[in-house]
């Protein structure tokens, strides 16, 4: 028997409160709901997520990265609060979890974005996204500036074809003449 399926049976053997749900290790396969309503199964590992799922009538797997992802957020929704895989596009958004209560959900986006890497965010009633901010420790990590911006140095040329002339215009007038090999 898996510890899940312990949930509500024997809570004071386990230490914890009934109907919290346990998962502290990957790989994880869940059922769960994409932003559409589509119903899916999804696998959390490490490095990549796998969601199967219906796209167009016809069944897909998908096979994401863990990068590719904005982050797990705690959404507050009409029907109840969840747990999402925030991604940048709408239609690859996942709902993983239904919490009983908004503290659970909050601690379950956490563990969940503790063990993928991802920064922890909200998702208020309205479907905007708040804390994408990405943390690693204590180091803020934001969007990447452009390594190299308009430097002048750029636009200079090499210095070992500065003592090279550049060519230009010939001084002479161009060569003008008739064909002598014979043809027949």
């Amino acid at each position: 028997m898996r510890q899940t399926d312990m949930d509500g049976v024997r809570p004071h053997q386990t230490g914890r409160p009934a109907g919290r749900p346990v998962f502290v290790e990957l790989p994880l396969r869940l059922e769960a709901r994409a932003a559409d309503g589509a119903r899916c199964r999804v696998m959390l590992q490490q490095e990549h997520v796998f969601v199967e799922r219906p796209v167009g009538g016809l069944a897909c797997a998908i096979r994401l990265p863990v990068s590719a992802l904005e982050g797990v957020a705690a959404a507050f929704l009409a029907s109840g609060p969840a747990v999402r895989l925030v991604h940048r596009e709408a239609g690859l958004t996942i709902d993983l979890i239904h919490a009983a209560s908004p503290g659970i959900a909050i601690e379950l986006r956490d563990r969940l974005a503790r063990l993928l890497g991802l920064p922890a965010l909200f998702v208020d009633a309205e479907g905007e996204v708040f804390g994408a901010i990405r943390r690693m420790g204590r180091i803020t990590a934001e969007e990447p500036q452009p390594r190299r911006g308009a430097r002048t140095a750029l636009k200079r040329r090499p210095r070992f074809l500065t003592r090279r002339s550049i060519g230009g215009e010939p001084d002479a007038p161009p060569l003008n003449g008739r064909e002598i090999i014979a043809r027949t």
